[in-house]
């Protein structure tokens, strides 16, 4: 586990994703770092089913493949709606070759960085990468990019 694996999403981004996908469940969050009601700790989320709407995923970037993997296969199986990821702007990683080969959408936030929230008592430090938004779901429509400015 890296020391970078807790560190939240800001709620501004998050709050702009739920606006469009009303999430009902925070599969990689913590009690104390979730953004919705329900949440799992996220060891365990991999090993349970995600029976509901939409659900919202920052995973710890130490071990993202796994996230991916299940999530696609929740969607697949019905058992949720949509699985929306926020990752490192990173296509030349094998997670990432596997967001172009099955997300239904990836939205690359362009023109700065999201700046993440260090966990209480961790030094916080600037985001060296950009982020990107995957989004599984069940349509069988062919990958949508799209570009979003920052701000």
């Amino acid at each position: 586990m890296s020391d970078r694996d807790s560190w939240e999403t800001p709620q501004v981004l998050f709050d702009w994703l739920d606006r469009q996908y009303k999430f009902y469940f925070d599969v990689a969050a913590t009690k104390e770092n979730t953004k919705t009601p329900l949440f799992n700790y996220w060891k365990s989320s991999l090993e349970i089913p995600w029976l509901c709407g939409n659900v919202f995923c920052n995973p710890p970037y130490s071990n993202i493949m796994p996230w991916l993997i299940k999530g696609r296969q929740e969607v697949y199986i019905g058992n949720c709606e949509t699985a929306v990821y926020v990752l490192p702007q990173d296509l030349s990683t094998k997670w990432g070759k596997f967001c172009a080969e099955h997300a239904s959408k990836i939205i690359f936030l362009v023109g700065g960085r999201v700046q993440f929230v260090a966990p209480e008592g961790v030094k916080s430090s600037s985001n060296t990468k950009g982020t990107m938004i995957v989004e599984f779901n069940s349509g069988k429509n062919p990958l949508v990019t799209e570009y979003v400015d920052i701000k």
